[in-house]
């Protein structure tokens, strides 16, 4: 699914000339992935009891917690898509989403799991 979104962004981004395709890819990528993480968290975290660990009471601080880590996943998302764009191309044919196909892939994978994060949590991922 990411080697999907990472090619379709990938040759959005190149047919509009974007001076650093690659890395900007990356970054929507690695949202994506935030996103899912935490949705899959918070959706065993309403049907559980289970308790997300939190570094602090203050939700400033456990967000600032996680953004070394984030980086560091931000860099390896890049590495790792940036090595295979060359079997990605291949595996996909080259082929280019039509504009209404890339926004259904957005709605599908960004949009509406943020959406279902954001009501299960009811906005607070650390309580």
């Amino acid at each position: 699914m990411y080697s999907r979104l990472y090619y379709s962004i990938y040759t959005f981004f190149k047919t509009k000339k974007n001076h650093d395709s690659e890395f900007n890819t990356a970054g929507i990528v690695f949202i994506a992935q935030v996103i899912h993480l935490f949705l899959i968290l918070v959706t065993i975290r309403h049907f559980t009891n289970f308790e997300i660990p939190k570094y602090s009471s203050n939700s400033i601080y456990n967000k600032l917690a996680f953004f070394p880590l984030g980086i560091v996943w931000l860099i390896i998302v890049h590495r790792f898509f940036r090595q295979r764009i060359e079997k990605m191309t291949t595996r996909f044919n080259k082929k280019v989403l039509t504009d209404v196909q890339f926004t259904i892939l957005i709605i599908i994978v960004l949009i509406l799991p943020l959406y279902a994060l954001i009501k299960i949590s009811g906005g607070e991922f650390w309580k």
